[in-house]
């Protein structure tokens, strides 16, 4: 085969198997992250920075657009998310975001979020943007990018 066909029945393939492996629903992948919003918050609202970081893969990759830090793994996302720890309480609304299922197994998430610390009132707001995945039959971020504004 020429390189062109070559070309043309690679394309053919990963189109079939892209098909035959997205099962996930726009619908599925809303109704997870609805669930995973709820659990998350309660586990960043503890406090605890180990319960915090198990949010992610223990490879997954943390990135803070606004400080240009990329954090590597649990250790590194827990050293990231410290100062979060200081702040209190958030209450976490999305009034904008995107859910688009990749597989069967993932999805990305597109939002801007505004977040108020219960006890100060404070007000941050920002866009993330994540990839969750299920690990051994839990969701979890396997990477995430924040712009706080």
């Amino acid at each position: 085969k020429s390189e062109t066909e070559r070309v043309i029945c690679t394309k053919r393939e990963v189109y079939r198997l892209t098909v035959i492996v997205m099962s996930l629903s726009v619908e599925e992948a809303h109704s997870i992250y609805d669930e995973l919003v709820t659990r998350n918050m309660e586990q960043f609202n503890s406090g605890n920075v180990e319960v915090m970081a198990a949010m992610y893969e223990p490879q997954g990759v943390l990135v803070d657009k606004k400080n240009n830090k990329c954090s590597f793994g649990r250790d590194e996302i827990k050293i990231a998310l410290e100062p979060y720890t200081k702040l209190g309480k958030m209450d976490f609304q999305t009034p904008k975001r995107e859910v688009i299922p990749l597989r069967d197994d993932s999805f990305f998430v597109r939002i801007d979020y505004r977040t108020t610390v219960i006890d100060s009132g404070l007000v941050l707001t920002g866009t993330i943007e994540q990839i969750f995945t299920k690990t051994n039959g839990e969701w979890l971020i396997s990477y995430e990018t924040y712009l706080e504004k």
